[in-house]
């Protein structure tokens, strides 16, 4: 299967080798771990190969590549010191920034019990010295458990809600601003990634004091519409709250950064939001 991840990746992309190289994925059904070793050399453990996360490294080597490149390019040329990756899963985005900001400090939290086993394993294959990592959901409320939905086979779409299984694991939930002061996280914040399926308004409500100050974070997080709507939430409210921190929202498209001055409210798209200039990207 390793041998075979390297062919894939070794072929140039072209329209069709993903819907071709999945047909052939689905032949050989695997739905057992396996580490494969990425474009960045990295040594990645995947629980399978169904789930969109695993099938695009399999057969690409690569995963979001334009958010993970947005955060190295902020990181490089503003000379950032930590940053969050909340909703870590596997580990892509901490891996990937650590393997070239030796000094950066990362602190990684990913909610799923089963998922996060996967993230502390990805960080030993690699030897990662520099990731701190925290297994708990962040919300707008401190010292609730509660139940953590997370498909067995999609790893990639665990949510606080039953869209794509009614299995639940029981999971701690704090608010960010909480493991702050409490100083499980002592550094100034300089930028996040948050993917938590929908729930995005509640993890912002939960880091108000951090991220209403001058200096606040730059944020990247994915908007869904349906995403939203099964939180229970309106679709734009994450946007419309970091509007009302004056935060500035932009699109990532591409690799450009594209302003919007009002909330998305259908489709998908990969936003930033920050209380600076972007740098050049």
């Amino acid at each position: 299967m390793k041998n075979l991840s390297k062919l894939f990746q070794l072929i140039p992309k072209f329209k069709g080798k993903t819907t071709v190289s999945n047909f052939i994925l689905r032949l050989l059904n695997n739905k057992r771990d396996i580490i494969i070793t990425i474009k960045n050399r990295l040594l990645i453990k995947i629980p399978n190969l169904i789930e969109p996360v695993g099938s695009h490294l399999f057969i690409n080597g690569e995963y979001e590549v334009d958010e993970i490149e947005f955060i190295k390019n902020e990181i490089r040329q503003k000379k950032l010191k930590t940053f969050l990756d909340i909703g870590a899963n596997i580990g892509l985005f901490s891996l990937s920034v650590a393997k070239e900001f030796g000094e950066l400090k990362i602190f990684s939290i990913e909610a799923s019990p089963r998922v996060y086993r996967y993230l502390i394993d990805n960080i030993e294959l690699n030897s990662i010295l520099n990731i701190t990592t925290l297994q708990l959901g962040l919300s707008n409320n401190d010292n609730q458990e509660i139940n953590f939905y997370s498909d067995e086979t999609k790893f990639g779409t665990g949510s606080f809600a039953p869209v794509f299984t009614t299995k639940a694991e029981k999971v701690k939930c704090a608010k960010l601003d909480t493991l702050i002061l409490n100083t499980l996280i002592k550094e100034q914040i300089d930028i996040i990634k948050i993917d938590v399926e929908g729930f995005e308004l509640q993890v912002f409500q939960g880091g108000k004091h951090l991220l209403e100050k001058e200096n606040a974070p730059i944020i990247l997080f994915e908007f869904v519409d349906w995403a939203e709507k099964n939180a229970g939430n309106l679709t734009g409210s994450a946007q419309e709250y970091l509007i009302s921190l004056e935060y500035q929202l932009y699109q990532l498209n591409n690799r450009k950064l594209v302003r919007i001055d009002a909330p998305l409210t259908n489709g998908s798209a990969s936003l930033i939001a920050m209380k600076n200039n972007p740098g050049k990207y």
